[in-house]
């Protein structure tokens, strides 16, 4: 990807070159994100808290509440906190809770979600509740899907699994 961003669109600005700019801006600021979050890691000697990291994506959602039209979860785990979730919705607020849902489908699973969250589950309980939480998105909404991608963050790294439809749970009436 080109280093640069939307600034360097200086021609005259048509619908088609506003979508261009739209996407250029926002991979640019992300990477922006991660080169923070890298610096800080040089600096510190570690990887930053995850609560740094999330306010950093704060800071950028916030500064472009105007111009972005995504929700970020940002989650990890690190010595101090521990395992940690981190929401933050459109317009930039940071909200630190249990779980988090996010995205298009996830309009349809809040009721799931607060009914079947636990404290405390166990590695497999809780794979099969986000599981769960996620085909049922994708049943109801035709942008979520296809796949689902989970990623195991401890202190002991990241185990990431794919698993695909094929394999998802069935429910009755879809």
């Amino acid at each position: 990807m080109k280093e640069s961003c939307a600034a360097d669109l200086d021609q005259p600005q048509t619908r088609k070159q506003l979508q261009t700019m739209s996407n250029i801006t926002w991979p640019c600021k992300r990477m922006k994100t991660i080169q923070i979050i890298n610096v800080f890691s040089v600096e510190l000697g570690r990887l930053p808290l995850v609560k740094t990291a999330a306010n950093l994506f704060k800071t950028l959602c916030y500064n472009n509440k105007n111009n972005l039209m995504a929700g970020i979860l940002c989650a990890g785990w690190d010595p101090i906190d521990g395992g940690s979730v981190y929401s933050i919705p459109l317009g930039g607020t940071l909200v630190k809770s249990d779980f988090g849902t996010s995205g298009s489908g996830s309009t349809y699973i809040y009721g799931y979600c607060d009914a079947h969250w636990k404290e405390n589950m166990e590695l497999e309980e809780g794979l099969h509740f986000v599981k769960t939480a996620l085909t049922l998105a994708m049943i109801r909404d035709g942008s979520s899907g296809g796949v689902i991608r989970t990623a195991i963050i401890n202190k002991d790294g990241v185990q990431r699994d794919m698993t695909p439809w094929t394999e998802l749970e069935r429910f009755k009436g879809e």
